[in-house]
């Protein structure tokens, strides 16, 4: 007996020295981050905020609106952070950035510092970009994408995934970018541009519809829909413009573009929102 409570009593000493390692380490790496040179304030404040795992602190150091990956809403506001801060920053977002080190951390010119070249987050003098997509962001964008798709009329279900929804605020013109489900070897991927009057007919074939790539312009490689129209004229999107907070479309290279309104596909149906048709 003496013995078997001496081996119980060494494995649980074990369990618990396993874990105040995991701790330590974590901490150690926070402590190299804040007594570290080469990493700047902002930065700093984001590890600690998440080391600490504080969501009012973490929301405090974010630019807003913070995107996330379509059909997911945006996040607005600080109050939306702290509400949404355990689906974003899950268990392995958390211990990435909590146990990252100094030499992780690169500035990428204009574009301000980020970890592991891009993969998770983007910092400036605040997160302004969160590129790391959680496993709970993950299934819930799945489930609004079915919904979307479902709601659309039956010739253009099938082998599309939404990816973006603009409305024009002047005519009331909808566009909405879908994005081919598989990819070919030899192609790239393909996108459909689909127009449609205004709201009443969301259900019904879309007055226009278009196939197209998407491409990138500039150092900033801002992301481009280009749809070829008939006759060679084309239709070109920028949904995220270097230089505004709007997305913009061309019609030809003379056009000098107009603004058009992020929305969400669900919020301009008739009936209720897509996530609750079966």
């Amino acid at each position: 007996m003496q013995i078997t409570n001496g081996i119980l009593t060494l494995l649980v000493s074990g369990i618990a020295l396993t874990g105040c390692g995991n701790s330590h380490q974590a901490s150690t790496a926070v402590d190299q981050i804040m007594a570290s040179d080469s990493v700047p304030t902002p930065v700093k404040g984001v590890v600690k905020a998440v080391a600490d795992d504080d969501s009012v602190e973490f929301a405090r150091l974010v630019s807003y609106p913070l995107q996330r990956p379509y059909p997911l809403r945006d996040i607005s506001t600080p109050e939306e952070m702290t509400s949404y801060y355990k689906t974003l920053v899950d268990d392995s977002l958390r211990k990435v950035i909590s146990g990252s080190h100094p030499s992780e951390w690169t500035e990428e010119g204009w574009r301000g510092w980020t970890l592991d070249h891009g993969q998770y987050v983007w910092i400036d003098d605040n997160v302004y970009a969160v590129d790391y997509v959680s496993e709970a962001e993950r299934k819930e964008r799945d489930k609004l994408e079915e919904n979307e798709i479902r709601s659309l009329h039956h010739k253009l279900r099938k082998g599309w995934k939404p990816r973006l929804c603009l409305v024009d605020t002047v005519s009331g013109r909808i566009y909405r970018v879908d994005r081919a489900d598989k990819q070919s070897k030899e192609m790239e991927r393909e996108y459909r541009l689909a127009v449609y009057a205004d709201r009443k007919h969301l259900h019904d074939a879309p007055e226009a519809s278009y196939t197209g790539r998407m491409d990138s312009e500039g150092s900033a490689e801002t992301p481009v829909y280009v749809f070829m129209l008939p006759g060679g004229n084309r239709i070109m999107i920028e949904p995220a413009p270097s230089d505004g907070p709007n997305p913009r479309m061309f019609k030809g290279p003379e056009d000098e573009g107009r603004e058009l309104k992020r929305v969400y596909w669900r919020d301009l149906l008739e009936e209720t929102p897509t996530d609750t048709i079966h």
